[in-house]
């Protein structure tokens, strides 16, 4: 049933969102639902691409309803953000799917840094809610921030540790995803000297890590 609320607003209508509220009990409103079950909406689609489109369509309707800054950053009762669930829910087969859609207006919209109560920011997510990291970052590095734009958009953090004391970084190269790294890595090549200036060593040693696996 939900599901079919989230599609009848999708497409060429426009009716106007709710207000978003918490709606379950785990504190979830409407952001947190529809991230977390994007991939099963993706493929209930008999078209690819009709199906990024409605559902670009949707996440611009939801970010911009009313106190949609607050809204799509609220935590939920572990501390997850839309963004989170967001992470693990987008697939390969979405992220690699060429379309106009972009979501670059609302670069200044989207937190990759918000802590759960584990510690872990949607970047860490990916890896820790079973998703597929390297779809994840590439539909950031694509979708949200162009590669043009990498210089100027918010840095990733990719050097925030969880409760485990783990970076993203450290869990690309534990996990050996080196389709992961490799996503990565072209971002530290056009931005590592600009992220890690103050840094530079350990961001040179984490490169070398991941370069090697």
């Amino acid at each position: 049933r939900r599901h079919t609320r989230y599609i009848s607003v999708t497409g060429v209508q426009t009716c106007a969102l709710p207000i978003l509220q918490e709606i379950d009990l785990w504190g979830r409103n409407l952001a947190h639902l529809f991230c977390k079950d994007l991939s099963e909406i993706f493929y209930s689609f008999t078209h690819p691409i009709e199906a990024k489109i409605n559902i670009y369509n949707m996440l611009i309707k939801i970010i911009e309803s009313k106190n949609a800054h607050c809204q799509f950053n609220t935590p939920d009762k572990e501390g997850n953000s839309p963004w989170h669930y967001l992470a693990s829910s987008i697939t390969a087969d979405y992220a690699k799917l060429k379309t106009d859609c972009s979501f670059s207006q609302f670069k200044n919209k989207v937190n990759l840094s918000i802590n759960n109560i584990y510690g872990d920011t949607p970047l860490h997510t990916a890896f820790t809610m079973l998703g597929d990291p390297a779809a994840f970052y590439e539909f950031v590095l694509t979708d949200i921030y162009s590669p043009a734009e990498w210089l100027k958009s918010p840095r990733l953090g990719l050097k925030i540790k969880n409760n485990q004391k783990q970076t993203v970084l450290d869990m690309i190269i534990h996990t050996k995803n080196k389709l992961a790294a490799s996503v990565i890595n072209v971002y530290m090549a056009v931005v590592n000297y600009k992220i890690d200036l103050d840094d530079s060593s350990r961001s040179e040693e984490h490169t070398s890590e991941l370069q090697s696996h």
